[in-house]
């Protein structure tokens, strides 16, 4: 997988326009994000809460690999929050 440098901490992907994901989507979400996680690395998605898809999301327990965030603002200080030692 290159396309996330090595020192790269987090991968934020910004599906809040999105109004439809599939099985081959959603499969695509869990193999990504299982990659990074192998990587030290993590991936965070962007779904608002009244989005489409977050129900699929939500139904294929995509919070067990990907952290989900309703803006790109939260998902940006929850990488802050990763990035500082002492937050935890």
């Amino acid at each position: 997988m290159a396309i996330v440098e090595n020192r790269a901490l987090v991968l934020i992907v910004d599906l809040s326009k999105l109004g439809y994901v599939d099985s081959t989507g959603v499969g695509m979400l869990f193999r990504i994000a299982r990659q990074l996680r192998e990587r030290q690395q993590q991936m965070i998605l962007v779904v608002p809460p009244d989005a489409l898809i977050r129900s699929v999301l939500t139904l294929s327990a995509m919070e067990t690999v990907a952290s989900i965030e309703p803006t790109i603002e939260a998902a940006r200080c929850g990488t802050d929050r990763r990035a500082d030692p002492e937050s935890e």
